[in-house]
């Protein structure tokens, strides 16, 4: 990312430091041309007047400390036979230039309106030559020919290389502090970035780890409120945590539940075994043995009538049978529904025993959302007392009603069957174990259990669960 913010930053200063270059260079260009063409006339004017009088010897001297000028390569004075009458370094004294050679093609190549007075010279590389034409005034006819336009030229060449040079070393400079700025902004936006940024992800590092192992408890340090996106995203990770170890909590409460749930079943069933088969085949036993010795003295009436018994208390005995089963084939109301499960097994238990049951549920847009445990646990109440109506009862009907009655669920399970004595809860010759496993169960979700029954009067089961914390 440093670099991505680098390059393009340093491409943008070289570029524009180019370009002040070949700007800067092109100034100077013109202030230079501007500058030799003033010399050039100043020293026009300085010929004209040293022509006027006496002294022209000292024309080569005046030419000479003109060309010591800075910049200034030398001064050439051209006659119109194109003999170099002056050059101020000597070098072609005398000698005849055509306008074919090199310097002076660049001017006589094109009409002679067009022609510039000042051009770049290719040899000797990187010079300005001004050509200022000396004209034949008045004054001149005197020693020269009227008819001639023209006395001579003037070419006077400047170096540039010089000027140039300084703008190079100046584009160097600025280049140079270009990509000194360019490495401070990438080290800035490094440090930048690795501070706000990488660091902080790092630090996701070790809590997600834990997580992905099943360890819950590492948070991240978030400041309260979060300054950015990224303390953001560490609340919502920490929330994350949050519910993925109330999850596994849940998940342990459901698996804890369902430890429990069967071994509450194998108890009800080594009860319902104890209470039920195991009674039923002693009472067989006896009555066997009681049939086979009235067979044998020849009784035969009493002998039918003992079977008779035995065939009643056999279909007691399979019905009974057949509720336990049915509260062992009980789903899991969690996965079937609360209403639903409630409802199959009063209607099952209903076409098992003959006993009508009168199921009342609160609308389901107003009941309660309750906890898988909790509504285990009010089935497994309803089961357990309606196994106690068939038992126990003699009741020709019973009734469920639950019903969310200001923020207290109750549940009621009633019978119209010969009730009992609170006094005495083994009326019938058998312990009620279910009253005592019904009380706990409610107690164990936070609810209050209520009985209510006397000998004629039925019985009626109550359970107010408070829903506070929904």
């Amino acid at each position: 990312m440093a670099l991505g913010v680098a390059f393009p930053v340093m491409m943008m200063l070289v570029g524009m430091s180019v370009i002040h270059y070949f700007r800067e260079l092109r100034l100077i260009e013109v202030q230079m041309r501007q500058t030799a063409t003033r010399i050039g006339e100043v020293t026009l004017g300085g010929i004209r007047h040293i022509m006027q009088e006496p002294g022209k010897g000292h024309l080569n001297q005046i030419l000479t400390d003109v060309s010591e000028t800075k910049d200034i390569n030398q001064i050439l004075l051209i006659d119109l036979s194109g003999r170099i009458a002056i050059d101020t370094t000597g070098l072609s004294l005398g000698e005849r230039r055509a306008k074919t050679d090199s310097g002076c093609i660049e001017c006589h190549s094109v009409p002679a309106n067009l022609a510039a007075r000042s051009i770049i010279l290719a040899s000797p590389p990187q010079t300005l030559r001004i050509a200022s034409p000396i004209w034949n005034e008045p004054e001149c006819h005197t020693c020269h020919d009227p008819a001639s336009v023209h006395l001579g030229v003037l070419l006077l060449d400047m170096s540039l290389l010089e000027a140039r040079g300084n703008i190079q070393d100046d584009l160097k400079i600025e280049i140079a502090i270009s990509m000194l700025f360019t490495i401070l902004v990438t080290t800035a936006v490094y440090l930048l970035v690795d501070v706000l940024v990488v660091r902080r992800i790092t630090g996701f590092k070790d809590p997600l780890e834990a997580f992905a192992s099943g360890v819950f408890a590492e948070r991240l340090i978030v400041p309260s409120p979060p300054r950015d996106e990224l303390d953001a995203l560490a609340a919502s990770v920490n929330q994350m945590a949050v519910e993925l170890e109330q999850h596994l909590e849940e998940r342990e409460q459901q698996r804890l539940l369902r430890y429990h749930a069967i071994v509450d079943e194998r108890e009800r069933i080594a009860r319902e075994i104890h209470d039920g088969v195991a009674q039923l085949m002693g009472y067989v036993n006896t009555k066997s043995s009681a049939i086979r010795l009235l067979i044998q003295d020849q009784k035969h009436s009493e002998a039918l009538e003992q079977l008779e018994q035995l065939a009643r208390s056999s279909q007691d005995a399979l019905q009974e049978l057949r509720i336990s089963i049915l509260g062992l084939r009980l789903s899991d109301p969690h996965e079937d529904g609360f209403f639903n499960s409630v409802e199959s097994f009063t209607v099952q238990f209903s076409e098992l025993t003959g006993i009508s049951v009168d199921l009342r549920l609160s609308p389901s847009d107003r009941f309660p959302s309750l906890s898988p445990e909790i509504e285990l646990h009010i089935l497994r109440i309803i089961q357990e007392a309606l196994i106690n109506v068939q038992k126990h009862a003699h009741a020709q009907q019973a009734w469920v009603h639950l019903s969310d009655n200001t923020h207290v669920l109750e549940i009621t399970i009633g019978d119209d069957g010969r009730g009992f004595d609170l006094e005495n809860t083994s009326n019938d010759g058998q312990p009620h174990f279910g009253l005592a496993i019904m009380r706990e169960r409610a107690e164990g979700i936070g609810a209050t259990f209520f009985l209510g029954t006397e000998p004629g009067s039925g019985t009626r089961v109550t359970v107010r669960l408070p829903l506070e914390d929904r």
